[in-house]
C-alpha cells in the first residue's frame, strides 16, 4: 500500500530531474 505513495515520488523526483539537467546545460 505504500508502494503508490513512493511512485507517486518517484514520478514527481523523475519530473523534477531533467528540468535542473536543462538549467544546467
Amino acid at each position: 500500500k505504500e508502494q503508490i505513495l513512493y511512485l507517486l515520488v518517484l514520478e514527481q523526483f523523475l519530473t523534477v530531474l531533467p528540468e535542473k539537467v536543462n538549467t544546467r546545460l
